[in-house]
């Protein structure tokens, strides 16, 4: 942060803090103890102004800078205290695990509220700072992971209210978790509950060794999780939420898959309850009741299997996440994000584009309760869309579209006998999604691709190629498709068909030429223009103009004309239909449609939502 302009008194404030934390830091002495309780003192007197600075330039956005600074001033508080009766142990644990991640915590959320916003020029040269800063720790992060830790593993398990969850989940991690293996933290964090003490009893009453707390008094929202790695002494940091029940062997399949390879910046394990294809399903009854069932589902599931480790565009930290600690201080919640959604997004961002693995460890499972402590909030704030709308705002692309995989094109994949040597060349992959399930599918049954080419027409999505393929062409897919000298076995577009039809679709076409050889595959879906869903939507007006969503202009192609220019163009064509899952409302809608039309055939084919076309050189 840069001590100048309208806000430069509250910068100098913190820069006179980070002496002050340094220097205590570096001094835990009964002979400085005087000293430390005067540095205390000046911290409370510190923190309790930034309150009050912020709560008189009152910014309208629901950041936590005068949560932060209000619970730093009851951390210097009890650390006068300590100092003060010669109690350094605890004084140290103390600094660590409270005062200083909350400090941090105040000094990003100071850096976005007072010294970025609201110039969103500003936001992306912090963005592309903080995406440079990754990079260069990338060079030292094999070193760093070699280092000597305190612990191996430091769980962090952050609570809000619903004790009885976080009983559950501390209950089972300290059953589940293999303590004679690792070097185990536990970091609980009551993030200001609002129960009526409940939740600030039980942790202040938690007496275990392996448990370290920290019992906050002002809630600082979801992105409280920052506080983990912050005060994380492990070489690996576990994200724990308290809607999550530990099984057997649930963290030695977990750190087995992240320190298999230090390309691998974050795990997340399987569950039952899941966005981003992480839920599998289950056969056990309600854990709430009884949850013999779960542990005994989980005991056969957990065993250890690499060729169940998928790489993806993202994981999400549903249950089980797993980073490297100094990592992990790396991809701090952004203040920006203050509701949370999106922020796995964000993270995502920084490991993909900085050349870490991100690995779905399909061979772990964890049982997940779901949505417990952010529904409600979703719901009242409506915080996902304007929490997407930040993103974008901030990297200037929309994450679903990026994240987006193709599953007509992944179900067709899955259904073909593979050789273990095919080739592929993927047209706008965008984050890499359907590419990478491709190539899990082939992990799974044993093979390996032949090697992967990709052609990037948005320059947005070129960093997100740039770690991934054999070769990457940036410009119009004709142009590129000119430029390659390789055959390949298939040839994949990943966004719908209908983004290339103009008036150089048959010019494209007759170039793929050039990339075919005997037997080669060109897939690609075209949405159906007549699909119910689709008229109810434009009939409702539902179709966005926001212009950051993925389906803004929305082109609606003939199927015809893309079947008959292909067959024109040399090559043999076939199509599949693909249905998507609906509700009883949905179905009913359908119903109604069908009934409209006066041809059977059309009245059926108004329940596919896109055609697959398959595509071979004569």
């Amino acid at each position: 942060m840069q001590a100048e302009g309208k806000h430069g008194v509250l910068f100098e404030l913190m820069q006179s803090g980070d002496e002050a934390l340094d220097f205590l830091s570096e001094n835990l002495a009964p002979d400085v103890a005087d000293t430390c309780v005067l540095i205390c003192e000046t911290l409370r007197e510190l923190y309790e102004n930034i309150a009050a600075y912020i709560e008189n330039n009152n910014i309208k956005e629901r950041h936590k800078g005068r949560e932060a600074a209000l619970n730093a001033t009851l951390a210097a508080d009890k650390l006068k205290k300590l100092y003060s009766v010669g109690d350094f142990e605890n004084a140290a644990l103390l600094l660590t695990c409270e005062l200083l991640p909350l400090h941090i915590f105040l000094t990003r959320e100071l850096d976005v509220w007072f010294a970025i916003y609201p110039d969103m020029g500003k936001m992306r040269e912090r963005c592309e700072r903080e995406l440079e800063s990754v990079k260069e720790y990338r060079k030292q992060h094999k070193e760093t992971l070699e280092m000597e830790y305190i612990y191996d593993v430091s769980i962090m398990v952050l609570c809000y209210n619903k004790v009885s969850l976080t009983k559950m989940a501390l209950d089972s991690l300290l059953k589940y978790t293999n303590f004679d293996k690792y070097r185990v933290e536990i970091i609980v964090i009551n993030n200001g509950s609002s129960d009526g003490g409940e939740t600030s009893a039980f942790i202040g009453e938690l007496d275990d060794p392996r448990i370290k707390t920290v019992n906050l008094k002002y809630p600082l929202g979801y992105n409280g999780y920052s506080l983990g790695p912050l005060a994380a002494r492990g070489r690996y940091c576990v994200e724990f939420h308290t809607d999550v029940i530990a099984t057997e062997k649930w963290l030695d399949n977990l750190i087995g898959c992240i320190s298999s390879d230090s390309n691998i910046g974050a795990v997340a394990a399987a569950c039952n309850n899941s966005s981003n294809n992480q839920a599998i399903p289950v056969s056990y009854a309600d854990p709430l009741k009884n949850d013999e069932e779960l542990q005994r589902f989980a005991k056969d599931y957990n065993q250890c299997d690499p060729l169940k480790w998928e790489d993806r565009a993202r994981v999400v930290p549903t249950s089980g996440f797993v980073i490297p600690t100094i990592l992990y201080r790396y991809l701090l919640r952004d203040p920006w994000l203050y509701y949370g959604q999106f922020t796995d997004d964000d993270m995502a961002m920084f490991l993909r584009r900085s050349g870490f693995r991100q690995v779905f460890a399909k061979d772990t499972f964890l049982h997940h309760f779901g949505s417990q402590t952010s529904a409600a909030d979703m719901e009242k704030n409506d915080s996902v869309r304007h929490m997407k709308r930040r993103f974008c705002e901030k990297w200037n692309i929309d994450a679903w579209y990026g994240i987006f995989f193709n599953p007509g094109i992944l179900n067709y994949m899955e259904r073909r006998s593979i050789a273990g040597s095919e080739s592929f060349l993927f047209i706008d992959p965008l984050f890499g999604s359907t590419p990478m399930y491709i190539f899990a599918n082939y992990m799974q049954k044993g093979k390996k691709a032949g090697g992967a080419s990709a052609i990037v027409r948005d320059l947005r999505y070129l960093a997100d190629a740039g770690h991934y393929y054999d070769e990457v062409f940036s410009g119009g897919v004709t142009e590129s498709l000119a430029r390659i000298q390789s055959k390949f076995d298939y040839v994949i577009f990943h966004p719908d068909i209908s983004e290339y039809v103009g008036e150089d679709f048959p010019e494209m076409l007759r170039t793929l030429h050039s990339v075919c050889k005997a037997g080669t595959k060109i897939l690609f879906t075209l949405s159906n223009p007549g699909y119910c869903m689709r008229l109810f939507e434009l009939a409702n007006g539902v179709v966005s103009n926001e212009s950051n969503e993925p389906w803004r202009g929305l082109r609606l192609i003939d199927p015809d004309y893309v079947y008959t220019t292909a067959e024109k163009q040399g090559f043999h064509c076939s199509t599949g239909s693909i249905t998507g899952q609906q509700s009883k409302q949905q179905a009913q809608i359908m119903r109604n449609f069908q009934a409209l039309a006066q041809d059977g055939t059309k009245a059926k084919n108004m329940a596919y939502m896109s055609l697959l076309f398959e595509l071979c050189p004569k």
